[in-house]
């Protein structure tokens, strides 16, 4: 007889995209907090000058010409706990997605979200007009639209349940339903997308892009 060795599982993948979006949100706090210690603003009008310059979604600048803020403010947090609680919902949900899709495709995804959550920020400003806006909110809300439909019924029943929690923290004050809504609506296209024909996935995600451009064009410029 023969001792057979048991076979070792095959790791998974480094989550490369994952891990290099909270490196930057990370870093950019980081300097962002040493420019409020050794240059603290004097009034309120000088910490949005400086949200503004660490790539806060801004309508008036993304008027001016500023498109990049588009990307940059989901970078950008307002708070230690605010980036906590997004990098925390990055392990959750990120690794977990990237994993599960390809690095690729979560890149397109992304991308897709994150400028379709910027796009209802810039079509639907506050009552007050618009806001500066950062934070990975809106994108992790869009990869929670798309992974609704890769997961099984149990796992989509606790999904909801989350989802439903954050529909009521969007509620408060000071909080971007905008943006999460945003992110959630073109999560939705992107999971079924994924569902029905993956590898259809990188051909269509610059189409959806291109929409949420286009609402954006609409919004800034209407």
């Amino acid at each position: 007889m023969r001792e057979v060795e048991p076979r070792e599982a095959p790791s998974e993948p480094f989550p490369w995209a994952s891990a290099t979006i909270v490196a930057v949100c990370v870093l950019l706090h980081a300097l962002k907090f040493y420019t409020l210690e050794h240059w603290p603003p004097k009034d309120g009008a000088g910490f949005v000058a400086i949200t503004l310059r660490f790539g806060a979604l801004y309508g008036p600048s993304v008027h001016d010409g500023e498109w990049w803020r588009m990307i940059t403010y989901a970078f950008a947090h307002g708070s230690r706990l605010h980036l906590l609680m997004n990098m925390l919902a990055v392990w959750g949900l990120g690794i977990p997605l990237e994993r599960r899709i390809g690095t690729l495709k979560y890149l397109q995804l992304s991308l897709v979200v994150c400028l379709g959550s910027a796009a209802l920020v810039l079509l639907v400003p506050g009552r007050g007009g618009p806001t500066p806006t950062v934070g990975l909110s809106g994108v992790i809300l869009g990869w929670a639209g798309a992974f609704l439909f890769l997961l099984g019924r149990a796992q989509v029943r606790q999904l909801g349940r989350l989802l439903l929690l954050n529909a009521l923290i969007s509620l408060i004050p000071g909080i971007s339903w905008q943006g999460h809504l945003g992110g959630f609506l073109f999560g939705l296209p992107c999971g079924l997308i994924l569902r029905r024909d993956p590898a259809s996935f990188s051909a269509r995600a610059p189409v959806l892009a291109a929409v949420a451009g286009a609402i954006a064009i609409f919004a800034v410029y209407r």
